[in-house]
């Protein structure tokens, strides 16, 4: 028996306690944790040389280009030295979050993905039985024989004859029953799903910013920027005053 079937009662509805959610949630947190980790890793590292002051103005200018440039939603709005003087940290912090709720996120769409090829076999087995029990009702219609199960003489047991009429209605019986083991099939998959869907919504909308940042792109290299005094036009003002330095 099908596990999803020992777990439909009453019309649909599942048994599914709450340590089986919570398992799943803690198993997508942690392989969240794990994939986020080394973004997480760049993005403190690059906040802390942006913010010591102990370390040179080239070095500090440097990753907070790099920050605005990766992730220009939590950044890009805030002066350099804003940056650089630690008032980013809120922003930093919902930087975090959002990396972390992208990476469940992920790890949710995988456990759905895999749910969903387990998912399909069973759908494949009932739509075979439907339609090979459609078959079956209409070889019968069509030559109208009664089934006949020879007895056994060593074991003295007589022909069992079945109407073709009733044999018919049982196998209609049974593809009726069919359709509704389908029916009942989506319910278990809509109710089953239900609580990883409304929390990956919730993830998605927390890491929007950053999914929709999370496509890299080139930094402004402060050597670079040193030469260009004939064009100041070019210059933001962060990058004139480094200059003048």
């Amino acid at each position: 028996i099908w596990d999803w079937t020992i777990k439909m009662i009453n019309g649909g509805k599942i048994v599914e306690s709450l340590a089986e959610k919570q398992k799943i949630l803690n198993d997508t947190r942690k392989e969240g944790n794990k994939d986020a980790a080394s973004e997480i890793s760049k993005l403190e590292t690059l906040y802390r040389v942006a913010t010591n002051e102990a370390l040179s103005r080239e070095q500090r200018l440097k990753a907070t280009y790099k920050l605005q440039d990766l992730y220009p939603s939590y950044f890009k709005n805030m002066s350099i030295e804003e940056i650089m003087l630690g008032k980013a940290i809120t922003k930093y912090k919902s930087l975090k979050e959002a990396i972390l709720a992208s990476s469940q996120a992920r790890a949710i769409e995988k456990k759905l993905a895999e749910r969903a090829d387990k998912d399909l076999e069973q759908e494949q087995e009932i739509y075979d039985k439907i339609g090979q029990t459609k078959i079956d009702i209409a070889n019968k219609k069509r030559t109208g024989k009664d089934i006949v199960f020879k007895g056994s003489l060593i074991e003295k047991t007589p022909d069992v004859v079945i109407s073709n009429k009733g044999y018919i209605k049982a196998q209609e019986e049974n593809l009726e029953l069919e359709r509704k083991k389908l029916q009942n099939f989506f319910k278990y998959k809509e109710q089953r799903d239900k609580f990883l869907i409304n929390k990956l919504t919730k993830l998605n909308e927390t890491a929007a910013d950053y999914d929709a940042d999370n496509s890299g792109g080139d930094i402004p290299d402060v050597k670079k920027d040193k030469p260009k005094k004939d064009k100041p036009s070019s210059l933001t003002a962060d990058q004139k005053d480094y200059i003048a330095e």
